[in-house]
């Protein structure tokens, strides 16, 4: 939408300095300056027609003319993040200025075409400096350095002047020197020490870090993992693991879909995924097919474990995997899933003696743009009394209470079909009644023992999950149970 508002400046600017010039000739009347006015709008009509169209289009196909992300920013009320005082991008303004006017005082000895490209590429470098503007970190200039380029070289290239022409780019870089001489100084000395001491080869003057608790979580294996680009050779070296060969996995890949391909495929070779750094946990793992997580001195282990299912497999089946152990302190995270009017959810869980207030079982709720997805979490304080809670887009919905077993399993099951909810506790009906509305579903990931933000932990082992697309028969609830009951011994 930025680029498309570029153009359509362009085309704006276009006419401002058609019409001007026309109004510099002569002095006009009002009839006359509506001539002008037309004629000067004719030429563009059609480049307008385009964008208007591809603007109505988008607002179409995208249900809106701002992304999913804006309206966020928008209904949370973030703001932009103040640009630094000493931020490089203040020469941004000075560069734009006199581009542009330069590009308009020699418009006369610039062919059109090389003048309109010159000015689009200089409203589409401001347009996307909204990007550097939302995000004002000195490392995001880089992000938005093609189209700086290519507009400083058109400055270079519009002046005819030799003194200027090479004025302008000594003074650029004497204050790109300025602007990063502590970081020169600093490393050319330090280059020079060393050459002078003839030291090609610095020791490590660290600590060794203390590799006992990721051998613990990783059970000694050698197939480890480290998602740590900062000091993931140290650990590969003191550790004796065999490192993959690939560097800085979080930002050497430039797309996220391509580092979970890889990720995943780790998993199924039995890797153990290692993670220092706790957003990763967020931003990465969610999407990864796992079942097993833990927690330890900040050091959080990913590992996918052969673990026999006790449910049977259904055709509809949207998820079903087993589990090992506890959700860790911060819950499994799954791909977020969708529901329709007929589903199952089937559970096996071992609730511990105590629990925080509103504890999560699952959960992919979220209340940004209206209370959304759904949630099996305690009825606030309650020990172990649960239920199921689902938003509609205007409000959440509890349509029952379930009382769970401490630490005893417990089969649980609960099923919709259309406008009526059953739920099941060890294969006895203890709740059926109407609903008032379907869940609205939310693109939240699905999180197990915990909820995003990692609040709300369940304290209990979810052994087994299982959501299907269709109802399952109160006789198939009693067979399972009856599996269950030797299957869980």
């Amino acid at each position: 939408m930025i680029y498309l508002l570029s153009y359509v400046e362009l085309l704006a600017c276009l006419f401002l300095i058609d019409f001007f010039t026309g109004i510099s000739k002569k002095k006009l009347n009002l009839k006359a300056l509506k001539s002008l006015a037309v004629k000067c709008t004719f030429p563009h009509l059609l480049n307008f027609g385009i964008i208007t169209g591809f603007i109505i289009l988008s607002g179409i196909l995208f249900k809106g003319f701002l992304s999913e992300s804006a309206v966020l920013y928008q209904r949370i009320g973030i703001g932009m993040i103040p640009i630094a005082g000493n931020s490089f991008y203040w020469h941004m303004p000075v560069l734009f200025g006199a581009a542009f006017v330069l590009l308009i005082s020699r418009r006369k000895h610039l062919p059109s075409r090389y003048f309109e490209t010159g000015l689009l590429m200089l409203f589409l470098a401001i347009g996307n400096s909204m990007y550097f503007f939302g995000r004002s970190h000195e490392n995001n200039i880089i992000n938005i350095s093609g189209l700086l380029i290519f507009v400083l070289f058109l400055l270079f290239d519009a002046l005819k002047k030799k003194f200027v022409l090479y004025a302008l780019p000594a003074l650029l870089i004497a204050s790109l020197a300025f602007f990063y001489s502590d970081r020169i100084t600093g490393r050319v000395s330090s280059q020079y020490k060393n050459m002078k001491n003839a030291k090609f080869i610095c020791p490590f003057n660290g600590i060794p870090p203390d590799l006992s608790v990721i051998k613990n979580l990783t059970d000694n294996s050698k197939k480890v993992y480290f998602l740590d680009y900062q000091s993931d050779f140290i650990y590969y070296y003191y550790g004796s693991y065999q490192a993959m060969g690939y560097y800085q996995p979080c930002s050497a890949w430039v797309f996220k879909s391509e580092l979970k391909d890889f990720l995943q495929k780790l998993l199924s070779q039995d890797y153990y995924l290692v993670i220092m750094n706790v957003s990763q946990v967020s931003e990465i793992i969610p999407g990864l097919n796992y079942n097993h997580i833990v927690k330890e001195k900040g050091i959080t282990v990913v590992h996918n474990e052969s673990e026999k299912l006790l449910l049977p497999q259904h055709p509809g089946s949207i998820i079903h995997k087993g589990f090992k152990g506890d959700m860790g302190n911060t819950g499994i995270a799954l791909e977020p899933i969708s529901l329709g009017d007929n589903y199952t959810i089937e559970l096996i869980v071992k609730p511990g003696h105590e629990q925080v207030a509103n504890a999560k079982i699952l959960s992919n709720a979220q209340n940004i743009i209206g209370p959304r997805g759904f949630a099996i979490q305690q009825n606030g304080n309650t020990t172990n009394q649960f239920m199921f809670a689902y938003g509609n887009g205007k409000s959440w919905i509890a349509p029952g209470l379930v009382k769970l077993i401490e630490n005893e399993w417990n089969y649980l099951v609960i099923t919709v079909k259309k406008d009526t909810v059953k739920i099941y506790s060890q294969a006895i009906p203890v709740y059926s009644g109407k609903l008032a509305s379907p869940v609205s579903n939310s693109d939240t990931p699905l999180i197990l023992g915990s909820e995003m933000g990692q609040n709300n932990r369940f304290n209990g082992i979810l052994k087994e999950l299982s959501i299907t697309k269709d109802n399952i028969t109160d006789q198939e609830i009693h067979a399972n149970f009856k599996i269950l009951q030797s299957g869980t011994k």
